[in-house]
């Protein structure tokens, strides 16, 4: 699965948030948000994105755009050509906050789905927020 196919698979997220630390995971995660109905392309997007990454790491940027409250995740490894993007979607104020929060504490992450086993979430070396509004 190429990077494309990745970012389409991973296009129809309805929610972001943060999940704090419980019994089926030890880090903190960002929750991508997806319908029942997206379960298998989002489950092979997962799976194919640990494929490609390896024992590379992998970084999450939240970007900020143009647009209040809309942001674009983007999702790199050593291993891809460029990020895989997930564009144009909402995160609240107080998610953003807390997501904020925890990037500043420079400890493991991990990029979750409300669809997925927790073992199959990827684990984030890094993750920052940044504006992205600049050319």
């Amino acid at each position: 699965m190429d990077r494309l196919i990745i970012e389409a698979s991973l296009a129809d997220v309805s929610g972001i948030y943060l999940s704090k630390p419980d019994s089926s995971h030890f880090s903190p995660a960002v929750i991508l948000e997806f319908k029942p109905s997206h379960a298998e392309q989002a489950g092979n997007a997962f799976a194919a994105l640990k494929k490609i990454a390896g024992a590379a790491a992998i970084e999450l940027a939240i970007c900020r755009t143009l647009s209040a409250g809309v942001y674009d995740l983007e999702i790199k490894t050593g291993n891809l050509d460029e990020p895989v993007r997930i564009c144009n979607k909402g995160i609240g104020r107080e998610t953003l906050e807390a997501l904020e929060s925890q990037t500043l504490l420079n400890e493991e992450l991990l990029l979750g789905s409300n669809i997925l086993p927790a073992e199959d979430w990827l684990r984030v070396r890094a993750a920052h927020v940044k504006d992205c509004t600049l050319p």
